[in-house]
């Protein structure tokens, strides 16, 4: 089982996205770039939300609310391989689609040119 909840930017997020950039792109992200994220994320219209499975924490979701535009940005979504999960992306997508019909909100997926999310996207 998923859980997923609203947590506060904090540095075990950061953590999490720094292992994240250094096992999927090989990229050690520096401080000054952490710097500029951790500046542009106390915007209070970005909201974190975090996935656990059996107390462990598998990924992170940073969605922007625009109550401006009325839309949800989906703006990332690291995450780390976890036996008990699959296609947790596809299943984040998903989650933020009906937060925002909810809200009788648009929603846009910002992040990652794939196949699977174009599969997704044009059905919408």
């Amino acid at each position: 089982k998923v859980i997923i909840r609203e947590v506060s930017f904090s540095e075990e997020f950061f953590e999490f996205w720094k292992a994240y950039y250094r096992e999927r792109f090989q990229i050690i992200v520096n401080e000054e770039y952490l710097s500029f994220y951790k500046f542009v994320f106390k915007n209070s219209q970005f909201k974190l939300y975090k996935y656990e499975v059996n107390g462990k924490s598998v990924a992170y979701n940073v969605c922007y609310y625009s109550e401006i535009q009325r839309v949800i940005y989906d703006v990332a979504f690291p995450w780390t391989t976890y036996a008990d999960t699959y296609r947790l992306g596809i299943f984040s997508i998903i989650v933020n689609l009906k937060r925002a019909l909810d809200e009788n909100w648009g929603y846009s997926l910002c992040y990652g040119k794939y196949d699977y999310k174009n599969s997704i996207m044009k059905y919408l």
